[in-house]
């Protein structure tokens, strides 16, 4: 018999950069969403801020989680 609950996750590391944390976390998973499938869950690894005007003022380091099925 399989178990199907065992799974294994490949992690890719993305950067996003928006207005706000919760814009950058949605452009990373909606942008490596379209390259990319089974995306399962998401780690913010950092975030930082610019001095600048006229530059985006955040960015957001993703660990992005990516299932596998173990049988």
């Amino acid at each position: 018999m399989i178990n199907t609950n065992n799974r294994a996750y490949k992690i890719i590391q993305v950067v996003s950069s928006a207005d706000t944390i919760e814009n950058a976390i949605n452009l990373a998973i909606a942008s490596l969403g379209s390259m990319v499938r089974y995306l399962a869950w998401y780690k913010i690894v950092e975030t930082r801020g610019r001095i600048c005007d006229n530059e985006e003022p955040l960015h957001v380091v993703l660990d992005i989680g990516l299932s596998h099925r173990i049988q």
